[in-house]
């Protein structure tokens, strides 16, 4: 119960109350919370009381409110680390998600001049194209389209990709080490199209990253635009000043925007 002789006002009594219970697990990501007035009653305190420990909750990213349905413990947003070169199954399972992945198209095109200038291939070469839509637990993160230049990779398209990492199959099969990586990233307004597909609102950031991918001989064999839920995915880096293995850095653009640059070489 909450105690009303404490200084400790009764709604961060009662926040601290469902944050600790968060925490032990006894209210996993996607529960339901129990309604205010339910609050009120077990409690005794007012509307206003419980309705102040909610709010501050959903502010906080801890709760999320779903119009007519009530209020939910959130999913934490996945971490993608910045200062190791693996692929996103392996980095969700190091997390304890389930990754998995929804293949939307796979198959040889030929590609845009700019695909091709990327992957420095000429325009006339084809490509491998892997979209996917990622999920963890279930949940939609993101929208991943990869190129690989088709003479480098032509038994590709024989992998189920839905059950097998990219990675793991190019290192296994290919002899292609993902070694190198440069990322650019960029927050962008999600259209209606983009919106459905990772069924969003306009509301919610999207992070656009793109990125070139080098093997264990510093071959370009990788290019990639992802489109990742700003409210379920995040990104960090860990800088030593000591090594060149990761670097993070801020350009400017021609229309004097900025964005965020990282280039790291970790160890695989």
């Amino acid at each position: 119960m909450l105690d009303t002789q404490n200084p400790i006002p009764l709604y961060y009594q009662l926040k601290t109350i469902i944050e600790e219970q968060i925490a032990s697990g006894e209210l996993k990501p996607g529960a339901k919370v129990t309604s205010e007035n339910k609050l009120c009653e077990q409690y005794q305190i007012s509307r206003t009381t419980a309705r102040q420990a909610i709010t501050e909750l959903v502010n906080k990213g801890r709760l999320v409110r779903t119009q007519g349905r009530g209020t939910y413990v959130a999913h934490l947003p996945a971490d993608r680390p910045l200062y190791r070169l693996t692929g996103f199954s392996a980095d969700m399972k190091k997390q304890g998600y389930h990754p998995s992945s929804k293949i939307l198209e796979f198959r040889v095109i030929i590609p845009t001049a700019d695909i091709a200038k990327i992957l420095q291939i000429s325009p006339s070469e084809a490509v491998i194209l892997i979209k996917r839509l990622r999920y963890i637990d279930d949940q939609v993160m993101g929208l991943e389209s990869t190129f690989l230049p088709f003479k480098s990779f032509s038994n590709l398209t024989r992998e189920d990709l839905e059950k097998n990492s990219l990675y793991e199959v190019l290192i296994r099969k290919f002899d292609t080490i993902p070694t190198r990586t440069a990322i650019n990233f960029e927050a962008i307004k999600c259209n209606r199209e983009l919106c459905d597909t990772l069924q969003t609102t306009p509301e919610i950031p999207i992070l656009h990253i793109t990125d070139i991918t080098y093997d264990q001989n510093d071959r370009l064999f990788e290019y990639s635009l992802t489109f990742y839920r700003g409210d379920k995915y995040t990104f960090h880096v860990e800088i030593n000043k000591h090594q060149n293995e990761n670097l993070l850095f801020v350009r400017k653009t021609d229309n004097n925007k900025e964005k965020n640059q990282v280039i790291s070489i970790p160890n695989v």
